[in-house]
């Protein structure tokens, strides 16, 4: 579920989240009216976790980035030197 809202937030730039936002407040009732009776306390604590676990995605995917990158550039290098991919003969 996680990485799938991870997804969904890079596929939007974040406006996923936005938009979540703006339901939440349209529908105030809907968290009132759940089985489990979740309190408010403990829905601002799991918007806090999802914060943070958001925060920490974020991280990860700029050091995923320079990862990446730097991979890619090793991989052309290689592939120039032996004449394999785009360098191939």
């Amino acid at each position: 579920m996680l990485e799938r809202l991870a997804e969904l937030y890079l596929e939007t730039d974040g406006q996923v989240l936005t938009a979540a936002c703006s339901l939440k407040q349209s529908v105030p009732d809907a968290a009132s009216s759940t089985k489990r009776g979740i309190s408010d306390g403990a829905l601002a604590m799991g918007d806090e976790d999802l914060s943070k676990r958001l925060e920490r995605l974020e991280e990860n995917d700029e050091y995923n980035e320079e990862t990446f990158s730097t991979l890619f550039n090793r991989l052309d290098d290689v592939e120039k030197k032996l004449g394999l991919g785009r360098y191939g003969k």
